[in-house]
């Protein structure tokens, strides 16, 4: 089985893969600190996360985008 690049994916209910992004590459997209985004997390603030068997947690590229988004619709 090949090794996945920086990224791994997740396949969705239609089949199709997607970008698991890990939290150093959604810190660095938001411009915050892992401290930051465990903290949001904790409150309920950050983007909806997949913690994987191995405890590392990611975040599904459409689900960063969608959080985003409904903090556009916010202001």
């Amino acid at each position: 089985m090949p090794a996945l690049a920086s990224s791994a994916v997740a396949s969705t209910s239609g089949g199709h893969t997607e970008p698991l992004l890990t939290l150093d590459e959604v810190c660095s997209e938001l411009r915050i600190t892992r401290s930051t985004f465990y903290d949001w997390r904790l409150k309920g603030l950050a983007p909806k996360c997949i913690t994987l068997p191995s405890r590392k947690v990611r975040v599904e590229r459409s689900e960063l985008e969608a959080w985003k988004a409904a903090l556009r619709d916010a202001e």
